[in-house]
């Protein structure tokens, strides 16, 4: 196992940690030695398609099963600032760095920030592809508290999940008060996280898609085979703050919050 452990958290490492401490360790830590990593076609496909979303916010047009997101784009661009893909880092104090600077506490890069200083709000979108799992209460309260880390004079945040197979998404608008609210769980759960040294494996749901689970051929003998064996219980509280919402000429919903 890599004795060095890491000394920063992102929204995938603190999802994979709260899911089962034992597969974020063979995932970042090799606890169970180097990792063979193969892409799986569907991860190539969702990079391709961030890509070709990423040069319709710069002024490209989207075509085929793409095009109707074009009027929805377009709507972004209209922005006074936007950003895609912009690496954002910030310490333990939850004060902005440089993405490769000293101290660096929590990174991660969105795949689209929307800034009206002005009006003193913002938007973050994150393009999804495939099927719409889960909750998503925590990556649109984080996306919003970054941002307002950032920017802080801002008094309200847009979060947007596009599911962009699906033709739906799910959008809260958070304040700079709820993000107040929920900042010291944030806190204490990254600092769980970074302070572990034992990543006792949680058997459950997540098994069926751990690449370390022995019903897939991994090293893992913790891990549930037949998931109709065990019932588990979510380590950390989860709330879906929002349902997707079908699409609508081209939107991901009507009425979205014009710049």
């Amino acid at each position: 196992m890599n004795k060095k452990y890491p000394t920063y958290w992102t929204h995938s490492r603190l999802s994979d940690y709260e899911k089962c401490p034992l597969m974020y360790a063979g995932k970042y830590l090799q606890y169970f030695g180097p990792l063979q990593y193969k892409q799986s076609p569907a991860a190539a496909r969702g990079d391709k398609i961030h890509g070709l979303m990423e040069q319709a916010v710069a002024g490209s047009k989207l075509a085929g099963a793409l095009d109707r997101y074009n009027d929805y784009v377009a709507e972004l661009r209209q922005w006074p600032v936007v950003h895609t893909e912009r690496k954002l880092a910030l310490d333990a104090g939850w004060n902005p760095l440089d993405w490769s600077a000293s101290g660096m506490w929590w990174r991660g890069k969105m795949d689209v920030e929307c800034h009206n200083a002005k009006k003193k709000r913002g938007k973050a979108v994150d393009w999804k592809t495939g099927n719409i799992y889960g909750t998503n209460a925590d990556q649109i309260r984080l996306y919003a508290g970054v941002m307002f880390e950032h920017e802080r004079t801002y008094k309200e945040v847009e979060v947007e999940l596009v599911y962009l197979d699906q033709r739906k998404s799910i959008v809260e608008t958070i304040t700079r008060k709820e993000w107040l609210d929920y900042k010291p769980e944030f806190t204490r759960r990254a600092a769980a996280m970074l302070a572990d040294r034992k990543h006792r494996a949680t058997p459950g749901d997540a098994c069926r898609w751990c690449d370390f689970s022995a019903a897939k051929g991994g090293p893992c003998k913790s891990g549930v085979v037949d998931r109709r064996a065990v019932q588990t219980e979510s380590r950390t509280a989860r709330v879906v703050v929002s349902e997707a919402v079908p699409l609508r000429r081209g939107r991901p919903r009507p009425g979205t919050a014009a710049p």
